[in-house]
């Protein structure tokens, strides 16, 4: 089968693994390999558009999501993921954390192929999608504030958490799930295809992305408990077990959105002044199983066993 290696030289650890490399390792596991240079979205396009049978995406999160994106409901290919990012949340998700790119590679002949779900978001200006998570809030807002799009800094990281977190307030938000009103005060809302976003922040600890259903997780504003307990809370992955934190399983969600920072993964919308009033309504859902993704022989065994569904409870967010 012949496979069609992307690869991103700026990610994390991709200094210590070379194109050529990958291809030798891809020609001993039995494919043919072939290399396409993406040094922008135009190459990328060019490179899968008409691509067929594996894709083997070497790069962080952010490669994996640009290349997954040219693939969704594409009949006829298969991505492969070579994490080689920060947070690697893609890869840690399919089970392949403490395996080695080689490791990866060897074991995709005999590994087994799983579909992925990929979240869709109408409202904006054309059709978005994400792999791992929307959201607006306090995480939406940082990012914002940050700029993805400008590299990684720790320097202006450090600067976005001094000017946002302070004097932040909470966002006013109304939405449908599945049909069901709720509205509230919210520090934070994440609509999670994944258990985990971001700089390995574990929002979702139950999510599947193969399940056809969006996990949603809501911080509503609180007089007891400040962000930093929360975000505390966060890290340790018990955000679960803080007040005012709750959780949600549906196919579909609408929202109403004036304007405040969303993200799609890790990029940020705004709402520009040219979009009219009132307040937009944004419609996020699921698109079962629009991705195939190849998972080597032994990393399946390590992905993370099913969990109990979160039963959804009455009441307002």
């Amino acid at each position: 089968m012949q496979a069609t290696l992307i690869y991103n030289a700026h990610a994390g650890s991709a200094n210590d693994t070379k194109p050529d490399e990958l291809q030798e390792l891809l020609f001993a596991a039995g494919y043919h390999p072939v290399y396409k240079a993406t040094d922008s979205e135009t190459d990328l396009h060019a490179a899968l558009k008409s691509a067929k049978g594996l894709i083997v995406v070497a790069g962080g999160d952010g490669t994996i999501r640009a290349a997954a994106l040219h693939l969704i409901r594409r009949r006829g290919v298969t991505l492969a993921v070579l994490p080689l990012g920060t947070a690697n949340n893609i890869g840690h998700t399919f089970g392949l954390k403490g395996f080695s790119v080689p490791q990866i590679i060897a074991g995709l002949p005999a590994g087994v192929s799983q579909p992925f779900d990929v979240g869709r978001i109408r409202g904006l200006p054309g059709t978005e999608y994400f792999l791992e998570s929307f959201g607006c809030g306090v995480f939406a807002d940082l990012l914002a504030r940050y700029d993805p799009e400008a590299g990684k800094s720790i320097t202006r990281a450090a600067k976005a958490l001094l000017q946002v977190l302070p004097s932040y307030e909470p966002h006013k938000l109304r939405a449908w799930l599945d049909g069901k009103y709720l509205t509230g005060h919210f520090l934070l809302l994440e609509v999670l295809n994944t258990a985990r976003t971001g700089p390995r922040l574990t929002f979702a600890p139950d999510a599947d992305p193969s399940d056809g259903l969006l996990d949603v997780v809501g911080v509503l504003d609180s007089q007891r408990h400040g962000l930093l307990e929360y975000a505390q809370k966060l890290l340790r992955e018990e955000l679960g077990d803080m007040p005012n934190v709750l959780t949600r399983r549906c196919r579909r969600l609408r929202l109403r959105w004036d304007g405040f920072p969303l993200h799609l993964d890790a990029d940020v919308r705004v709402q520009t002044t040219d979009l009219p009033l009132p307040a937009q309504p944004l419609t996020i859902d699921v698109l079962p199983g629009a991705l195939t993704i190849r998972v080597p022989a032994g990393a399946a065994e390590q992905q993370r066993s099913a969990k109990p569904e979160v039963v959804p409870t009455d009441g307002r967010l």
